[in-house]
């Protein structure tokens, strides 16, 4: 299956935070739920759990944070992913109650999400 394939029924959009841009693939109508990726990056897995939240009247946000989008979860593909990502770092800064970079700017999605949906639902009001 291509990778077209794969995403058919996402909207590939850039979201711009905290001096950074990445894609964000987006589905669906109603509540948004962002569904993050675990490595190697976005699966074929991930995306079948995202479309069972379409299904169930969600919206999803699917930020990339590392790998290369749509490949299945592999040894080769997670060894590429885990030269990306410093995982110590992380657990030291979780430890010490601190965030990292990409937590921030997942917490700018978030806003920006939760904003998108307030807009929304106040488009949708009749009188």
């Amino acid at each position: 299956m291509s990778s077209d394939d794969l995403f058919m029924g996402f909207r590939k959009e850039s979201f711009h935070a905290l001096g950074r841009t990445r894609d964000v693939y987006r589905g669906g109508h109603g509540p948004t739920i962002m569904v993050l990726s675990e490595m190697p990056g976005i699966t074929p897995s991930l995306l079948t759990f995202a479309r069972q939240l379409i299904d169930q009247g969600f919206s999803v946000a699917i930020p990339h944070l590392f790998g290369r989008d749509g490949q299945s979860a592999s040894n080769r593909e997670f060894a590429k992913t885990f030269r990306e990502v410093c995982v110590s770092r992380e657990f030291t800064l979780f430890a010490t109650g601190s965030s990292s970079r990409i937590t921030r700017w997942l917490k700018e999605l978030a806003r920006s999400e939760e904003h998108t949906s307030e807009l929304q639902s106040q488009s949708t009001i009749s009188y």
